[in-house]
């Protein structure tokens, strides 16, 4: 393979009820930028938060629908 056309991916193993609920609740031709659009926000949280953010995905208890309000929290923990 041409290295000019090598592009980067990432692969993960998912259940046979998570591929189903994907294909079903995503449109055709908008997985790709809505799991470009994860990987943006992943790769920002990570660079803000490190270990904390590690944690609290891993525990499950930071999802992903959490993980912006993370950036408006004051040092008080309150929206600020």
């Amino acid at each position: 393979m041409n290295e000019k056309n090598w592009k980067p991916r990432l692969s993960i193993e998912i259940t046979p009820q998570q591929s189903s609920d994907l294909s079903t609740l995503i449109p055709h031709g908008m997985q790709k930028l809505i799991f470009q659009a994860v990987v943006d926000d992943v790769i920002r949280m990570i660079r803000t938060h490190k270990e904390v953010f590690f944690a609290a995905v891993i525990a499950k208890q930071l999802r992903l629908d959490d993980y912006t309000s993370l950036d408006m929290k004051g040092k008080d923990g309150n929206n600020s």
